[in-house]
């Protein structure tokens, strides 16, 4: 189960697939029952598990967690069918991801990625008004240690969940490298609030360029970017930039609706399920009419491959960057009843595909001018001034007049 994630947020845990939701319950009977070789029969795919199973109860010395047994055969069979996207959530998770999905969830305020070199998280943005910016907290900080455990010690996405699943009000104490060397170190007691989660920042660049950056697609980045557009759009913008590097994608719905606004009328997307079957999203005839260029790097995948991909099919975009992930399957979330524990399965059900060029599965896209940033700005990059990126500045040679 592979994870995407140069970046990722206590705001919102980046999803690494262009998602459909299905409010539907997984067709599971009953539960496993107290133990797992009540389900393996004679004969049956799992009797090697069976009697594996009937080993260890025998025989293992330690007394077997039932629940973490449970999770971890779960785990084991999504690698097992060989689905690389695959991934479970169990319910306190599941609860989390919809709370993600619908734009907004309990959380500090701050925009993180995580720094190898100092196993700390380095705080890439502070949101306005936010629990993080009230305690102070600033960009550039590094986040050492969460509630007295290491960054190293909890895990990366672990701490970024351990700090995003607590409740509304509850403290957490953060301690904080700050100063231009990092030599100094605060604690700091932050509570834990609802955030809405942005997706979508956006500024003038110059007298008529707009530039736009997309974190993630979720429910409320479509409004995010017509808000965006329209903004730009009164202040004399008539090109423009669509920054995707590092966006890891997002729901389908998200995608569908901002290709609809930008494209004309034509299919945006394509999808092929494994019964053979193809369906086709359309856009209407309304669309936006300018110079517009998209930049892309390694970790542009899924539904933001989608939006630059579409975009250059119908000629209305040059991508600028570097060769892209390369994730052309859907996935599609299961919920689980409650009556067997909850939670959700990501499987995947699908490929999909752009309007009138290939899937791009384990390919990526290529990018009709290829950049790459040197390693110092590479190592900066959230912090990055537009005036020395040097893809936003190729990016404007192909928007030129």
């Amino acid at each position: 189960m592979q994870k995407l994630s140069l970046s990722a947020t206590v705001l919102l845990l980046a999803t690494t697939a262009l998602i459909t939701y299905h409010a539907t319950y997984n067709a599971i009977e009953k539960k496993y029952s107290e133990t797992i070789y009540t389900l393996a029969q004679e004969n049956s795919p799992y009797s090697r598990l069976n009697a594996i199973d009937n080993i260890a109860r025998k025989s293992y010395i330690n007394e077997i967690d039932e629940e973490k047994l449970e999770e971890n055969l779960i785990y084991g069979y999504l690698v097992g069918i060989g689905d690389k996207y695959a991934s479970y959530m169990n319910s306190e998770e599941y609860e989390l991801y919809s709370s993600q999905k619908n734009g907004s969830q309990v959380g500090i305020g701050v925009n993180v990625v995580y720094k190898s070199s100092v196993d700390g998280l380095y705080v890439t943005a502070v949101t306005k008004n936010s629990p993080a910016m009230q305690a102070g907290l600033a960009e550039g900080d590094i986040i050492t240690a969460v509630d007295g455990r290491t960054i190293a010690e909890r895990g990366y996405e672990n701490t970024i969940t351990y700090i995003a699943s607590g409740k509304e009000g509850e403290p957490v104490t953060l301690t904080v490298k700050k100063g231009p060397k990092h030599t100094v170190f605060v604690d700091y007691e932050v509570k834990r609030s609802i955030i809405e989660a942005h997706t979508v920042t956006h500024n003038l660049y110059s007298d008529n360029i707009g530039y736009i950056k997309i974190t993630a697609f979720n429910t409320t980045t479509p409004t995010e970017f017509k808000t965006a557009m329209s903004e730009l759009q009164s202040k004399g913008a008539v090109r423009y930039v669509f920054d995707v590097r590092n966006n890891p994608g997002g729901s389908l719905d998200s995608i569908k609706e901002i290709l609809d606004y930008l494209l004309p009328e034509g299919p945006i997307i394509k999808i092929h399920t494994k019964d053979g079957s193809e369906q086709i999203i359309n856009s209407d005839k309304n669309c936006i009419n300018a110079k517009m260029a998209v930049l892309v790097n390694g970790d542009t995948a899924s539904a933001a491959e989608l939006f630059a991909s579409a975009l250059r099919d119908y000629d209305k975009a040059k991508l600028v960057g570097e060769n892209t992930y390369g994730k052309g399957t859907m996935q599609t979330i299961l919920p689980l009843s409650p009556e067997i524990g909850g939670g959700a399965v990501s499987i995947s059900t699908g490929m999909y595909s752009p309007p009138y060029s290939d899937n791009y599965e384990g390919k990526g896209l290529v990018p009709d001018v290829i950049v790459s940033l040197p390693k110092e700005q590479a190592e900066i990059f959230y912090k990055l001034p537009l005036s020395d990126d040097a893809q936003f500045q190729a990016s404007l040679k192909t928007i030129a007049d």
